[in-house]
């Protein structure tokens, strides 16, 4: 084994251990956020939403710097004062913070072991098919965007089993029977579960389950308004896009963390030897 090799293994088995502690860190959340104070819910969403924030303010001064490269000379003083600074940065803080808070809401919603087993099984996956693809990629994409675009379509191939596996669960998920309740009794109904010492989780969590009950409860009381396969597709819409902002805030928390490590080391993917 070449030193070099030794070098990607160590930087693997590093990544792994990593990405294993982070996932066990987010389980972790997930069981003791519901008996913790406010002052703790919004310290774990602020930690969440750093990385988050660094990696979409990053990738949003790829993409214009891309668009500069077309639309501008090089020598053009408006290549440096459009590249972004700081109203950029705040803006992508402010989604990171909501990436950040959903994720939260949803890991905590997140009863099902199975999903936690899936993302043990999803960080050697991820790490294994980056960094195919890294080398493949290495060839024919830019170097300034090869990490951005491996991260995507990695994403792309990883995140929709995770999407199919949170959609799955949600539908083997028991559905409270509202029918010939008030929608105040179906919201109860719905929320019945719902216990979180801390105010501020709580009213995500009830919000949460408010927009799973409503079109619940038009399939079953006002069918004759729309039919209830029609209410059944809203319900099932709103299923999806749930899930898939939550799916979509995890990848890139991963993305975040095993970019920063992989930047410690600045090895291109393309350039492993065998």
């Amino acid at each position: 084994m070449t030193i070099e090799r030794a070098h990607w293994w160590l930087s693997v088995l590093r990544a792994l251990f990593v990405l294993w502690l982070l996932i066990g860190g987010l389980l972790l959340s997930a069981r003791v956020l519901p008996v913790l104070p406010d002052t703790a819910v919004i310290a774990v969403c602020l930690l969440l939403a750093l990385p988050l924030a660094w990696l979409l303010f990053l990738r949003r001064r790829l993409r214009r710097a891309a668009f500069l490269m077309v639309a501008l000379s090089p020598a053009s003083v408006w290549q440096r004062r459009l590249r972004g600074g700081v109203l950029m940065l705040l803006g992508q803080c402010m989604i990171a913070l909501l990436l950040a808070w959903l994720l939260v809401l949803g890991l905590v919603r997140m009863d099902a072991r199975a999903f936690w087993l899936l993302l043990i099984a999803f960080v050697p996956a991820w790490l294994l098919l980056h960094d195919t693809l890294g080398r493949r990629f290495a060839v024919h994409v830019n170097r300034r965007f090869l990490r951005m675009v491996t991260d995507r379509v990695t994403g792309w191939l990883l995140g929709t089993p995770l999407l199919i596996a949170l959609l799955a669960l949600s539908f083997h998920r028991p559905v409270p029977a509202v029918s010939g309740l008030s929608i105040e009794g179906a919201l109860a109904a719905y929320t019945a579960e719902v216990t979180a010492d801390s105010a501020v989780l709580e009213i995500g969590l009830v919000l949460a389950a408010a927009v799973e009950a409503l079109p619940q409860w038009f399939a079953q009381n006002l069918a004759v308004v729309l039919p209830g396969a029609g209410w059944q597709w809203l319900t099932w819409t709103l299923v999806l896009l749930r899930e898939w902002l939550v799916v979509w805030a995890l990848l890139l928390l991963v993305q975040a963390v095993h970019g920063g490590l992989d930047g410690a080391r600045r090895a291109p993917a393309g350039e492993r030897t065998e």
